[in-house]
C-alpha cells in the first residue's frame, strides 16, 4: 500500500511541473532586457514625446493632469529591433469604474523612433472610488498582452515571436489607402499615422472634473 501511495505522490508532483513549452515571466523579462541601456534609452525617448503631447494637449494626454499615466516597465522588440510593442497604463484619479491599458507602439525609421497609441482594454475596478494600483494593471497587461512575445523553436530554445508583431502591419492602419507592400511604404504610413495623432488636439476643458 505504501508503494502505491508513493507512486501516486510522485505522479501527482510530476504533473504538476510545467510543460516544457510553457515560459516563465522571468524568461521574458530576460529577453526584454537583455540590453538594458537601449531600453532605458528608449523608455526616456517614449516619456519625453509624452510630455510633448502633453503640451501640445493631443487627444488622450489633453487628460493628464487628472489621469495617472505610466509606460509599463515591459518593452518589447523584434528581431530586427525597429519595432516595439508596450502598454500606457492609465488610471483616472476621479471616481470611475474603470481604467485603462492601452497598446503603445514604436518603429524606427532612419534611425529615428516614432511612437503612437493602439487600441485599449477597459480594466474594471471592485470598488470606483480605489483604482486598480500600476502593479496590478502591469501584471494583467501581461497576461492580456505580453504573454505571446516568446516562442520556443524546434530545438526548444527561445526566441523572439515576430508574429507577435503582427498588429503593427494589420489593416487597421492603412483603411482606405492602398496597402503596404514593402518597408518603405509602411514607414510613410508610419509617419502620417505619427502625423494625423500629433493632429488630434483637444480642446476639451477637464478641470471640472472629480
Amino acid at each position: 500500500m505504501n508503494q502505491k501511495l508513493l507512486l501516486a505522490l510522485l505522479i501527482f508532483i510530476c504533473g504538476c511541473k510545467p510543460s516544457p513549452k510553457y515560459i516563465t515571466k522571468e524568461e521574458v523579462y530576460k529577453v526584454a532586457f537583455s540590453n538594458p541601456e537601449e531600453v532605458e534609452q528608449i523608455r526616456t525617448a517614449i516619456y519625453d514625446s509624452i510630455a510633448v503631447w502633453k503640451k501640445e494637449k493631443v487627444e488622450r494626454y489633453n487628460m493628464a493632469p487628472y489621469v495617472k499615466m505610466k509606460i509599463d516597465t515591459l518593452i518589447c522588440f523584434n528581431k530586427k529591433r525597429d519595432k516595439l510593442i508596450t502598454c500606457r497604463l492609465s488610471s483616472p484619479k476621479t471616481t470611475t469604474s474603470f481604467d485603462n491599458i492601452v497598446y503603445f507602439y514604436g518603429v524606427k525609421i532612419n534611425e529615428k523612433w516614432y511612437f503612437f497609441d493602439g487600441p485599449g482594454l477597459v480594466i474594471g475596478r471592485k470598488d470606483e472610488k480605489i483604482p486598480n494600483t500600476f502593479t496590478q494593471l502591469s501584471s494583467m497587461a501581461y497576461q492580456e498582452v505580453f504573454s505571446g512575445y516568446l516562442k520556443r523553436n524546434k530545438e526548444g530554445k527561445l526566441e523572439i515571436n515576430d508574429d507577435f508583431f503582427a498588429d503593427l502591419t494589420s489593416g487597421a492602419w492603412y483603411r482606405d489607402t492602398p496597402y503596404p507592400h514593402n518597408k518603405e511604404t509602411w514607414d510613410k504610413r508610419y509617419l502620417e499615422i505619427v502625423s494625423e495623432n500629433r493632429s488630434k488636439i483637444d480642446t476639451n476643458d477637464y478641470s471640472k472634473m472629480k
